[in-house]
Formats: C-alpha cells, sequence, structure tokens
C-alpha cells in the first residue's frame, strides 16, 4: 500500500498533463493500484460516512458498542456502498477496522471514503491510461449529450435546415430536469441523476414503474434511459418550479413526477461514450417496450419524421401550446457525448444561464396572513452581459422575493436561467437583452 502514497504524491507534485500520465503508465498493470483509484473515483460508489463523520462521532464520543468485523478493506467498502451496514454500525465498524491495519492503510481508506485523490487530475486523464479488463475507461464516466441552438447550426448566409440531405425527426422542446435512468446490476433498483451525475432521491414512484417495466423486460436492466422529470398538478399543468423545490429534498417522495423519455442506450455505450445504435434504432427500441399504454407516470416523448411542411406546422403548434421550442434530430444520428450539431433547438424565444452579481430590492404588494401588504422584497437581480449590466425581472415568486431579500447571499454569484427574445446594441454599441426574464436558478445539479 506504500506505492500508492509514492503514487499520489509523485502526481501532486507535478501540473504537468504529460508527466501525471508518465506517472500513471508506470502502474499500468498494477492491479492494487487500479482498485483503488476505482474505488475512489467510481461515481457510482457512494460510502454515506465520511472522516469528518468519524471525526465528529469519536469526539462526541457516541459509541453505541455495536459494529460488524472486517478483516479487508474492500469487503468494508462493498457493504458500506451497498448499505448492508448504516449509521452507527457503518462508523463504528470502519472504527474498528482503522484500529487493526497500519497508519499508510490508514490514510489510503480515508482518501476512499473522501472520493478524493487529492492530485488536481480529472478521470478523463486517468481513462487515457488505464483501461478496465473489458477493454473500457476504468472509471465510468457521465456525460449527456446537449443540443445546439439553431443559430449556431445553420450556414453563413443560409436560413434554414438542410431537409434535402438530412433526415429530421422533431420532438418538442422540454425545459423540465434532465434526468438520467440506470438500473443497478441486478435491476433490483434505479438511481437517477442530473446531468452533472448528481443523485435525486426523491423519484419513489418513477422508480417503482420501472422496476415494473425491468420485470417484464429484463434487457432493459443494461440500457440507460435519457429524459426529463416534471411535476404535473391536479389540472395536468406542468409546474417546473416544484420540481425545482422538491427533487432535492431529504427524506421525501415526490407525489405526481413525470418523466418524459426521449433515449434509450446501452449501458456500457453510455459510460464509455461508444457510438453504436442509430436514434432511430434506439427511439424504435424504446417504443417497442409499450411504456405508453401501461405507465402513468413514465412516458415516451413522441418524435415525428419531418421535412420543411411538416417543421413549420410544429412550429406553429409550439408557438400554439406555448411550448418552448422543438428539438430536431439527425435519426441517423449515433449518441455523442458532448453538445451535438445532431441535437438542433430552435425556439423563438432564447436562453441562457448568466452569473448573478447584484440584487435589486424594491417595496412590492405581498400576500402576509391573507392580506397585501407593502413589503420590500427582492425586485430584481442583476447580470453581466458582454461587459454591460443588464437588469433581469419578473418570474420570481413570492417565496423567492422574501427569501433572496433575505439571504442575497444564496443567489448572488450563483447561476440563473434567463430567457430573452434577442440581443441589443444601443447608439453607443453596448450590448444588452431584450425582455430578459427570470426563469429559475440552477441550484438542483
Amino acid at each position: 500500500m506504500e506505492m500508492i502514497l509514492n503514487l499520489l504524491n509523485n502526481l501532486k507534485n507535478t501540473n504537468s498533463t504529460n508527466e501525471k500520465k508518465e506517472i500513471l503508465k508506470r502502474y499500468n498493470n498494477n492491479e492494487t493500484v487500479k482498485k483503488v483509484i476505482y474505488y475512489t473515483l467510481n461515481p457510482f460508489f457512494k460510502y454515506w460516512v465520511t472522516v469528518d463523520n468519524i471525526n465528529k462521532y469519536i469526539n462526541e464520543n457516541q459509541y453505541k458498542g455495536i459494529w460488524k468485523k472486517y478483516n479487508n478493506m474492500f469487503e468494508l467498502l462493498d457493504n458500506l456502498k451497498d448499505r448492508t451496514i448504516t449509521w452507527h454500525i457503518a462508523i463504528e465498524s470502519i472504527i474498528d477496522f482503522l484500529n487493526k491495519i497500519s497508519e499508510t492503510e490508514q490514510e489510503i481508506l480515508k482518501i476512499i471514503l473522501n472520493k478524493d485523490l487529492g492530485v488536481n487530475m480529472g478521470i478523463s486523464l486517468i481513462n487515457k491510461v488505464f483501461i478496465n479488463e473489458n477493454g473500457n475507461w476504468l472509471i465510468p464516466e457521465f456525460k449527456v449529450s446537449l443540443a445546439t441552438k439553431l443559430e449556431d447550426v445553420i450556414k453563413k448566409n443560409e436560413n434554414h435546415l438542410d431537409f434535402e440531405n438530412n433526415n429530421y425527426i422533431a420532438s418538442r422542446k422540454l425545459d423540465w430536469i434532465r434526468t438520467i435512468a440506470i438500473f443497478n446490476e441486478t435491476w433490483t433498483d434505479v438511481k437517477f441523476y442530473s446531468r452533472q451525475w448528481n443523485e435525486f432521491s426523491t423519484l419513489d414512484v418513477l422508480k417503482n414503474e420501472l422496476l415494473t417495466l425491468g420485470k417484464n423486460n429484463p434487457e432493459i436492466k443494461n440500457y440507460v434511459f435519457d429524459g426529463e422529470v416534471c411535476i404535473i398538478n391536479d389540472n395536468w399543468i406542468e409546474d417546473f418550479k416544484q420540481i425545482v423545490s422538491e427533487i432535492k429534498r431529504k427524506n421525501f417522495t415526490i407525489k405526481n413526477p413525470r418523466y418524459l423519455i426521449f433515449d434509450f442506450i446501452k449501458k456500457e455505450d453510455f459510460l464509455n461514450a461508444n457510438w453504436n445504435e442509430t436514434f432511430v434504432e434506439r427511439y424504435n427500441n424504446l417504443k417497442s417496450l409499450g411504456i405508453n399504454d401501461n405507465f402513468k407516470n413514465i412516458k415516451v416523448l413522441e418524435h415525428i419524421e419531418i421535412d420543411l411542411n411538416k417543421f413549420n406546422e410544429m412550429l406553429e403548434l409550439s408557438r400554439k401550446n406555448n411550448w418552448e421550442g422543438l428539438i430536431l434530430r439527425d435519426w441517423n444520428a449515433k449518441y455523442e457525448w458532448k453538445r451535438t450539431k445532431k441535437m438542433i433547438k430552435v425556439k423563438d424565444f432564447k436562453d441562457d444561464e448568466f452569473e448573478v452579481i447584484n440584487t435589486i430590492n424594491g417595496i412590492m404588494p405581498i400576500l402576509i396572513d391573507w392580506q397585501m401588504k407593502e413589503t420590500e422584497v427582492l425586485a430584481s437581480v442583476e447580470i453581466n452581459y458582454k461587459g454591460n449590466i443588464v437588469n433581469v425581472w419578473s418570474w420570481f415568486s413570492q417565496e423567492e422575493r422574501l427569501y433572496y431579500y433575505k439571504n442575497p447571499n444564496k443567489i448572488i454569484w450563483k447561476k440563473i436561467t434567463v430567457k430573452y427574445f434577442e440581443e441589443t446594441q444601443d447608439k453607443d454599441w453596448n450590448y444588452s437583452l431584450r425582455f430578459p426574464v427570470y426563469l429559475w436558478i440552477r441550484n438542483y445539479e
């Protein structure tokens, strides 16, 4: 185990990417080194206990006298991640094991529990050197396909899409919460993740339906579902504000989520960025599962093959139904783990993420104790757009106005999504945005 600490020290002492690669290559055939790195950085492995938890437990003398004895570090880690042991038993079992091993082994176990090698090196760099026994990356990477704006796709001096040389399939554009659903190896559980690989634990309603789907279609345990989640209220209206506020709550289950699935990728391909099936193949496989006929809360998002005329019809439908826009896909395209021009978003209004630099307060009528009272609250926020300050207002809920008035630090320097009609310039060539409107703060990813 001493060689692992030597490896980490050597990696820590250089900022050169090439030098880090060369250092890693010396351990390319060392399975112990690979195993420690794998258990530390695998994003699917959560141990539910940190070194701070252990130290606090010891300092506060919380011993219950209950633990399970371990003689192997990885057996202990497996039991932690599988939640075979939890709470006091988990912490006391770790303490008991730490007392039996060397200081070097103690340090390595603490590194794994904190899931940080401390060497300023990303997973992608490790995967360029270390390949597992199946020929795949040592550490699963979590990347999703992102759409490119239409204006960034069309060629210069053109104002149309190439319907003659490309086959497009179109769907409604969702502005819900991007959610990836993955079965575990025995398909006894389903985990939900944001595009930043943060886990959502509030979607048991969706989990139960996917587990039922898995019982009837065992092959789907090897697939990843890609889609978006929102809350549907009693009037069957989407409530994005509610899903944002509830999806990261602790010890809570959302009662009425809706999961619209738009892609279906083999797990091995998804986690290793392999290109295999085309979108139309994946979509047909997804439709063949019969999800829309048999489930209430999980649905397959409808896609329609289009030409120029059908495209214009769908744009009108989007405006009529107040959709955010359309998504066009090249139906022969394979899944890409990046922002891709094979998936295009078409919107009348644009939106983007900006960092809040200041808050503006004002007096507004607010409903308090069933009476409208003139109250000082958050009125708007300011963002920086191409070196100019832009004031962003509207769509703050009453709760948000009160909360951010009292806690401006919770929104200043945070990213918010702003919807706007177009970029503008004044007579002095200063850039701004026309009709900028606050949509939400991206604090759920």
